[in-house]
């Protein structure tokens, strides 16, 4: 069996900033945590991950980001684009 790559990878990281790299193309994309009023945004996070974060609380995106991030790049990638893809 042929393994896969992962769509995206965690290139750099820092308390509030990430940067991911998009394996089919190599582009780059900064993903930012911004905390307001108790709530954390990532924003600039793609939105086929971001389908996927009603599954986190916001203590747990803002103390385990990279691992959150990491998590949501493997329910994307076997999931598909955020859909269950139902065969007839």
């Amino acid at each position: 069996m042929a393994s896969q790559k992962a769509s995206y990878s965690i290139e750099s990281h820092t308390e509030s900033e990430l940067t991911l790299k998009a394996t089919k193309d190599g582009a780059l994309i900064t993903v930012h945590v911004v905390e307001n009023e108790g709530r954390v945004e990532l924003k600039g996070l793609p939105p086929q991950l971001g389908t996927f974060l009603f599954n986190f609380t916001d203590r747990e995106i803002r103390e385990d980001t990279v691992d959150i991030i990491n998590v949501l790049i493997t329910m994307y990638d076997s999931k598909g684009n955020g859909q269950v893809n139902i065969v007839n």
